[in-house]
């Protein structure tokens, strides 16, 4: 299934990001005593080889095509994900599986266990998750288990880490006693620097480097020198490792970041300079939680060239590319450019330099990189989209695959800044297909067009991104009259790459009369060509983002907010929730709204049953005219994105 990204509106009232999924077909119809399970006829028997739950070692083992396999799940298991696509249907798993939330980014189909479902096989356990009982890897390391949990040794969970006390070196703490050390700074004592407290050790020059020992012989956490500021002896701390931030706990930060790392390329964890703030003419970046200059240098775009390879769809078939990153780097956006724009990519892993895995589509448990899995023609991704997984200085690896073989151009854009990233510019190119409701020739004088277009810089300009020069564009050749009313998804690439020859930068909005095919009370309003976009870099795929004008007229500040949102989509925002609550996006200032919130069990989270938990955000899964805020992990997104120019 292609990964698209439909903006659907309720007529007046609402709107939505989503398309509707009509759950398991087969055709034919399964004959007595078989179901469908993802298009495939199957035993009724839940041990049917395939099915949801059972051992696998590849994908064609399993009926649904996915099969999760790594540390995390013992013997494989067969599943498929069912929210965490940026096209989260309706989540309808195959009989005998129910969706469940597993990570904050990440959900899929589960066995169901429990009664009449029988118990799990070996490595797995029965527990209730989003009101369901569900079969759940035992985890044995916390390796295993997502961003922000660790594993509970005595019951094979996962747990959350947040406020809970274990005793281990990093853990919170307000007393020596809860420390397996018997060391603990405590945030009283601490002046508020280490929220919630933090168990530490003392090591010695000759460990640097290495993990410590506790006094049970365990190896809690990694033995770091930290000079004296004032140019005394470096001391030698035992604290958490990191890798990136999302391995710290909420107010800290990775010193891996700053490229303040052992030889091993590990950092540790420390307060977040929100906790203490900044001396010596810097400022605290709140998102990464670093001291950095105050003014920013204007950034610039450097082109990385990856060669062109051959992908297939299975792991031996797959290709990894190094992109070495410099120290000054704030992102970096792939490109992945399919000979046949009918080919499906997919990302489906990135590793950072210190071999610290943060995707892997494989293994949701420890995917702390959120992307769109798989999508028709040009695929992008935008390093980082959340500040916990932040940048540093070295080569990190992406492995590219394909749904059927493909022969796949692959680029990558990397945009360097320094100094704090706080505000910047974004042009927009508006192209004008031939349709009634307007030209590029009357357009910059049209009353509803220019005040949506105000609305929209209002919306970015909150966080800091002004809109720069307006640039009017007419579509040329046949597509200017086919794309008036877009009929599929073929048609909508072949006008986005219209733009591909222009030369102007920035994010480039189509606009057509209608989509085809609404009905039942829902329109479609937009559509972003990706989550992120390829941004409009020289030489490279442009993309764009489709609007239709023919309700521009209705609700000129719903049509603002669709702008809006699908140009959040094209930088690099997920939705903060999905429609069914179990998925959300990878940032941890923007509220979620989860399944709990289905008052009424239909599977679609309203505007009122999310009130207080992100319905007025402009990336919540509906649209509407009040739905316009964003936070400042979003703003650390969209300035990362290449097609916002930053700096002074």
């Amino acid at each position: 299934m292609s990964a698209r990204n439909w903006l659907w509106v309720l007529v007046g009232v609402l709107g939505a990001c989503e398309t509707g999924y009509a759950g398991d077909t087969c055709v034919p119809d399964c004959p007595a005593g078989m179901v469908c399970n993802f298009g495939t006829c199957v035993l009724t028997s839940s041990n049917t080889a395939g099915m949801v739950g059972t051992a696998c070692a590849q994908d064609s083992d399993c009926s649904s095509g996915t099969c999760f396999v790594g540390g995390s799940f013992s013997g494989g298991y067969c599943s498929a994900y069912c929210g965490a696509q940026i096209v989260a249907f309706a989540a309808e798993c195959a009989p005998g599986a129910a969706c469940v939330q597993l990570s904050e980014a990440t959900a899929a189909c589960m066995d169901q266990c429990g009664g009449a479902d029988g118990g799990c096989r070996s490595g797995y356990q029965c527990v209730s998750r989003d009101g369901s009982q569900v079969c759940i890897p035992l985890c044995t390391s916390s390796d295993q288990c997502p961003a922000l949990q660790r594993c509970d040794l005595a019951s094979g969970n996962c747990v959350s880490t947040a406020g809970v006390p274990d005793g281990k070196v990093g853990s919170p703490c307000g007393s020596d006693s809860e420390c397996h050390s018997e060391v603990c700074i405590d945030e009283a004592g601490s002046k508020g620097v280490w929220k919630g407290g933090y168990c530490f050790d003392i090591c010695d020059a000759a460990g640097e480097g290495k993990p410590c020992t506790a006094k049970d012989g365990s190896q809690e956490g990694l033995c770091a020198g930290i000079p004296d500021p004032d140019g005394g002896e470096t001391s030698y701390f035992c604290m958490a490792p990191c890798a990136t931030s999302v391995d710290c706990r909420p107010d800290y930060m990775c010193t891996a970041s700053v490229d303040f790392k052992t030889s091993s390329g590990l950092g540790v964890c420390l307060p977040s300079c929100t906790t203490y703030g900044c001396d010596g003419g810097q400022v605290c970046d709140p998102q990464s939680g670093v001291c950095v200059e105050k003014t920013s240098t204007p950034s610039t775009l450097e082109h990385v060239a990856l060669g062109t390879v051959e992908v297939g769809k299975t792991a031996s078939t797959f290709k990894t590319v190094s992109v070495s990153v410099p120290a000054d780097a704030v992102s970096v956006t792939l490109y992945a450019r399919p000979t046949d724009l009918s080919a499906e990519l997919a990302l489906t892993k990135a590793t950072q330099p210190d071999g610290k895995v943060v995707l892997d589509y494989f293994n949701p448990l420890v995917s702390d990189f959120k992307v769109v899995p798989l999508g028709a023609g040009v695929v992008s991704a935008l390093y980082p989209n959340s500040p916990r997984l932040g940048i540093g200085p070295g080569s990190y690896q992406f492995t590219w695959g394909s749904y059927g073989g493909a022969t796949v151009q692959l680029d990558a854009v990397v945009k360097r800044a320094s100094g704090l990233l706080q505000s910047g510019t974004l042009p927009v190119v508006l192209w004008f297909t031939n349709q009634s409701r307007l030209s590029a020739q009357n357009a910059p004088n049209d009353a509803n067009l220019q005040s949506a277009l105000a609305k929209l810089g209002s919306i970015y300009g909150a966080v800091g991104i002004q809109l720069g020069t307006a640039t009017y564009k007419q579509v040329g050749g046949g597509i200017a009259t086919s794309a008036a009313v877009i009929d599929n998804d073929g048609e909508l690439q072949q006008l986005f790459a219209t733009a591909d020859g222009s030369s102007e930068p920035g994010l480039h909005y189509f606009f057509i009369d209608q989509f085809a095919g609404d009905g039942g009370g829902y329109v479609t309003l937009g559509q972003s060509g990706g989550i992120p976009g390829p941004p409009s870099f020289p030489g490279l795929p442009h993309g764009g983002v489709a609007v239709a004008l023919a309700y521009l007229d209705d609700d000129v500040s719903t049509f603002a907010a669709v702008m809006a949102h699908e140009g959040g989509h094209y930088m690099g925002l997920f939705h903060t929730s999905e429609q069914n609550g179990k998925s959300f996006d990878p940032l941890l200032d923007t509220p979620q709204c989860p399944s709990t919130n289905d008052g009424d069990g239909d599977g679609h989270l309203t505007s009122e049953e999310c009130s207080g938990h992100g319905a007025t955000n402009l990336m919540f899964w509906l649209a509407g005219p009040d739905h316009s805020q964003l936070s400042a992990d979003q703003r650390y997104v969209l300035l990362r994105n290449p097609t916002v120019s930053t700096g002074p």
